[in-house]
């Protein structure tokens, strides 16, 4: 996983800075030809060196798609091309993109760090704290939280809300609730 940031971020840097002297708004079609080559040879590399077995690179600016190709395999035992649509399981590889678009909604003003989650998710009004579970019918006992769930929480992965990957008896309870991770299956 490592990897991949890395290569994305080299990706973002190296093709989308802009050229010595160029001032806002930079002009789309100033990307690095030798920067955008480059991503092949990362892939390249680390699909051969079996760091990773495939992946697909895009690269797009202002709605235009500049670079787009895959590498490697997407399943090295039946011995399969990786494609340009395969779809990945990025898990949480969406929260820096989702905190990107929420600060950049907070340097609008749009909310504060510190508005309770309440406010944009009414559910977590009267958040309860859980005591404990009987795992033979999911019947619990909770206590009522003493402070309010925040945004700045939600950025700080501090908010007390759990994976029940992590837990069976969270687990048990989002089971009985519907309540899928996205990750495990029931």
């Amino acid at each position: 996983m490592k990897v991949i940031i890395i290569i994305l971020i080299g990706v973002l840097f190296f093709c989308c800075s802009p050229k010595p002297g160029d001032k806002p708004p930079y002009d789309t079609s100033g990307f690095n030809e030798a920067a955008l080559s480059g991503i092949d040879s990362l892939f390249n590399f680390y699909t051969q060196s079996k760091k990773i077995p495939g992946g697909v690179a895009l690269v797009a600016r202002k709605g235009k798609v500049i670079y787009h190709k895959a590498f490697g395999r997407s399943d090295i035992e039946a011995d399969k091309a990786q494609k340009t649509d395969d779809i990945f399981r990025i898990a949480s590889m969406t929260k820096p993109i989702t905190a990107v678009a929420a600060m950049m909604l907070y340097d609008e003003g749009k909310f504060s760090l510190d508005d309770p989650i309440e406010k944009f998710i009414p559910d977590f009004a009267d958040m309860q704290i859980l005591d404990s579970i009987n795992l033979t019918d999911s019947t619990f006992t909770a206590h009522r939280a003493t402070n309010k769930i925040t945004v700045r929480h939600l950025f700080t992965h501090s908010s007390g809300i759990g994976y029940g990957f992590q837990d069976e008896k969270l687990m048990a309870l989002y089971e009985k609730a519907g309540i899928t991770e996205g990750v495990s299956t029931f």
